[in-house]
């Protein structure tokens, strides 16, 4: 398996020009990228020749379709669109199956929608707040 960003390029086909201008898309998920981006164009291009080499039969024209899709899902599973293009890579050049383990690009967003059980939900009522904050202040901090 190649161990640089160029090295993978050059594996799939991207010649060493092309290899610079895709090289700086490489780390970014395909959901954050503009699809239409030379340098994505040929990332995918890449990507098609890769998966062409192992068994499917898509046009390498740079268009991320239903067909690249759909092949990319054997190598890097269902949840391909959370890793980046070079985790894709990865999965492809290795050339396994996808066995069901799932590796994410990114960390999971936590949020709080205001609920702490037996309290309002502070955000529905905003005289509530007001005068709770008016009595903090008056008890603690008025001067």
């Amino acid at each position: 398996m190649p161990n640089d960003l160029r090295s993978m390029l050059t594996e799939a086909k991207i010649g060493q020009y092309q290899a610079a201008m895709a090289i700086q898309y490489m780390n970014f998920l395909p959901e954050t990228c503009d699809l239409y981006a030379q340098g994505v164009i040929l990332i995918i291009q890449g990507l098609q020749n890769l998966l062409n080499d192992r068994g499917a039969s898509l046009e390498a024209d740079g268009d991320f379709n239903v067909e690249t899709m759909g092949a990319l899902e054997h190598f890097a599973g269902p949840n391909w669109h959370s890793k980046s293009w070079t985790q894709l890579y990865g999965d492809v050049i290795a050339g396994k199956p996808y066995g069901g383990k799932f590796r994410r690009a990114r960390g999971v967003a936590l949020g709080f929608d205001g609920d702490i059980g037996l309290l309002p939900k502070v955000y529905e009522y905003p005289l509530l707040l007001a005068l709770g904050g008016a009595f903090v202040w008056w008890k603690w901090f008025r001067k």
